[in-house]
């Protein structure tokens, strides 16, 4: 069954385009959710969203909103930007099962979060450990896409605060 709402366009890395931009919550290379991902992330039925190939070990927001939801496992974290868009940021399935080991959240449900502010430390050791190796990603999806345009990724090497991950344009307005 998928769920996809075929949103999301790859451009080249210096392609310009318009739009909302959300910064990297992590480092490492930006990939599309393919088939080796686990079926809740690859089907479409969390939103359209990228895969980030993990280099580094902390996670920020890539929007100015609020934690809307971080549980005891530290594996999943939701953000609402304060335009409304819906941000669900998620470390690999077997995260849930360690119960937050080697994660140190920095945030907590309800807090005001800006642009870049660090969310969460990971030890990136502990989760290649425990994961397979391609399943050590973190993945970030927008859970109502399909209230928005569409949204334009590129396949590039990011760091975490820094670079942009995803543009999200509005959608057009159907009464013209």
């Amino acid at each position: 069954m998928s769920y996809l709402l075929n949103k999301l366009h790859w451009v080249e890395k210096s392609t310009k385009v318009s739009g909302l931009k959300l910064l990297a919550p992590a480092s490492g290379e930006v990939q599309p959710i393919d088939n080796q991902a686990p079926d809740i992330f690859s089907c479409g039925m969390l939103g359209e969203g990228v895969a980030i190939a993990l280099t580094g070990n902390k996670i920020t927001s890539p929007i100015k909103g609020i934690v809307t939801q971080v549980p005891g496992s530290a594996h999943r974290i939701l953000l609402k930007a304060d335009n409304g868009l819906k941000i669900a940021i998620m470390l690999p399935p077997a995260n849930q099962q360690l119960m937050g080991l080697g994660v140190k959240l920095n945030v907590q449900a309800g807090q005001k979060i800006q642009p870049g502010q660090q969310l969460a430390q990971f030890n990136l050791q502990q989760l290649q450990r425990h994961n397979p190796a391609e399943v050590q990603k973190l993945y970030l999806f927008i859970t109502n896409a399909e209230l928005i345009g569409k949204v334009v990724a590129s396949q590039q090497k990011v760091t975490a605060a820094e670079d942009i991950v995803l543009t999200v344009t509005a959608k057009a307005d159907s009464k013209k």
